[in-house]
């Protein structure tokens, strides 16, 4: 072979090993993308706490760190769907104590944040963000008159899942506020009222969507689920797993917390305006950390979805304050 052949062939070498390695480049450019996390830091009153910055903590995926794009404090206008447990095995005091308050919340809420309601389990109502804040109200005042409605909501996960639908396109600050007693039935099926058993297997509530399932779905719609549960947590917060088959699972897993106001262990619930004030007192802070946090972008590897997130506090920070951060994350932006 000529040397004009070999040379030929050099250069049909040398075109074929750069065409490979750009494709190579190309798909490592491709295997890492932009997550934006909501961040909120709280003290231990829950207090949101301002003016940190990006050196203040450190975001983790598989123990490595994270490249920090952005630091940002967003204060946006937010959408919020209230999901409220309307069934009958919850006391009426319970259900009046819910209404009392959604009721707080909208009449105290930022102008620009947009609500919705679903309700589980008991009554129905459907209000959809689209339909506004006053639809929303009428309905939550319909719900206080507690009149018996033969038409029952659905099962509280399923209700959950149907809730995500209705956010549409994901923002990041959407989030879901939770009021019930639990999220399925306890496994005993028995719960007691007023010193009687009652079997709360009655609920029946067959329900298509699993929790695991249920916790893909938040992470992929980006949306942070609170809480206000009205049962006992069996488990520490601050040793509990984001699998956890729980509320306090589904709402630290997901960015955000549980507020716990429970009934005793026979179901009693005393209302009296002492316990309303210090609930909506606490609910008025939950919402501040609905409307306020740091947007925390970093540069993430491809299947960061896959992973479980941490976010760790610089030492100073570490003692009295707590980071709300959502610990399963949907795919990249």
């Amino acid at each position: 072979m000529g040397y004009a052949g070999m040379a030929r062939i050099r250069t049909s070498f040398l075109l074929g090993f750069f065409l490979i390695s750009s494709l190579i480049s190309v798909r490592a450019q491709n295997s890492s993308c932009s997550i934006s996390l909501p961040v909120a830091l709280v003290d231990h009153r829950g207090n949101l706490l301002g003016g940190a910055t990006a050196k203040d903590l450190t975001v983790l995926l598989r123990k490595q760190a994270l490249s920090i794009e952005s630091f940002t404090y967003d204060t946006g206008a937010r959408r919020i769907l209230f999901i409220a447990d309307t069934g009958r095995h919850l006391p009426a005091e319970v259900r009046k104590m819910e209404y009392a308050l959604m009721t707080h919340v909208l009449s105290n809420a930022r102008t620009g944040d947009t609500f919705a309601l679903l309700t589980a389990r008991g009554a129905l109502r459907q209000v959809r963000f689209e339909d506004g804040k006053e639809a929303v109200t009428k309905a939550v005042q319909e719900l206080s008159s507690d009149a018996k409605e033969e038409k029952k909501a659905g099962a509280m996960l399923d209700t959950i899942a149907e809730g995500l639908d209705w956010f549409g396109a994901p923002r990041l600050g959407d989030s879901i506020l939770l009021m019930t007693d639990q999220l399925v039935p306890w496994e005993s099926g028995t719960q007691f009222r007023d010193g009687h058993a009652v079997d709360v297997r009655g609920l029946n509530e067959n329900s298509k969507t699993t929790f695991k399932k249920l916790a893909e779905l938040v992470a992929s719609h980006r949306t942070r689920a609170f809480g206000v549960q009205f049962s006992g947590i069996m488990h520490d917060p601050y040793t509990f797993e984001p699998t956890d088959e729980n509320l306090l699972g589904l709402c630290l897993g997901s960015g955000g917390y549980v507020i716990v106001d429970a009934m005793t262990p026979f179901g009693g619930y005393q209302l009296t305006s002492a316990r309303v004030d210090d609930l909506q007192k606490k609910v008025y802070q939950l919402t501040g950390a609905i409307a306020e946090f740091y947007s925390v972008k970093v540069q993430a590897p491809a299947h960061a979805e896959k992973q479980q997130w941490k976010i760790e506090l610089a030492a100073d920070l570490r003692k009295n304050t707590y980071a709300l951060y959502p610990r399963w994350v949907g795919a990249c932006e």
